[in-house]
């Protein structure tokens, strides 16, 4: 079922709970789940989970060497400490990515890619740039939601920090 058929279905049957912030998270949530099933098929291509490509690609927007503290993850993964040590091992295993030397505390320790992980998220982002592509919208649609999201991300992260 599309979307604006969803809202139409509640706007004749239960009006009342269709305001704009329910039409909102609702249109959100059918955004985010859309392309799931494509970003799935071209993962499991490349033999990732969705984790591991979060963290690859977290390490490749990192400048050169790309490179990052294990602390630095977390937040921006949403995983915990035991969560990402058994991430980077399962990838670092595979060779993906390395744990250069450090004296001390592991949390001290960045973590990197190797030059194949660098190939290897550069070579899935391209597969999934490509399927975006051929879809319906063109860069100016895309350029007009990624400003309208950043926009509410801005306020909302606001909101959340007083």
């Amino acid at each position: 079922m599309r979307s604006d058929e969803i809202l139409e279905e509640i706007r004749k049957n239960w009006p009342e709970v269709l305001t704009h912030r329910t039409a909102a998270t609702l249109l959100a949530h059918r955004l985010l789940r859309h392309p799931i099933a494509t970003r799935e098929e071209v993962l499991r291509r490349h033999d990732l989970a969705q984790a591991e490509f979060a963290l690859l690609f977290a390490l490749r927007c990192a400048p050169p060497p790309h490179e990052v503290l294990p602390t630095t993850l977390y937040p921006r993964l949403l995983i915990s400490s035991g969560g990402l040590t058994k991430l980077v091992k399962r990838l670092a295993d595979r060779g993906l990515l390395r744990r250069p030397d450090a004296s001390g505390d592991r949390r001290v320790r960045p973590v990197g890619l190797t030059s194949t992980g660098r190939d290897l998220i550069e070579t899935v982002v391209g597969d999934l740039r490509e399927d975006v592509a051929t879809q319906s919208l063109n860069d100016a649609d895309f350029a007009e939601v990624e400003r309208a999201l950043s926009d509410l991300m801005r306020k909302l992260e606001r909101a959340s920090a007083d």
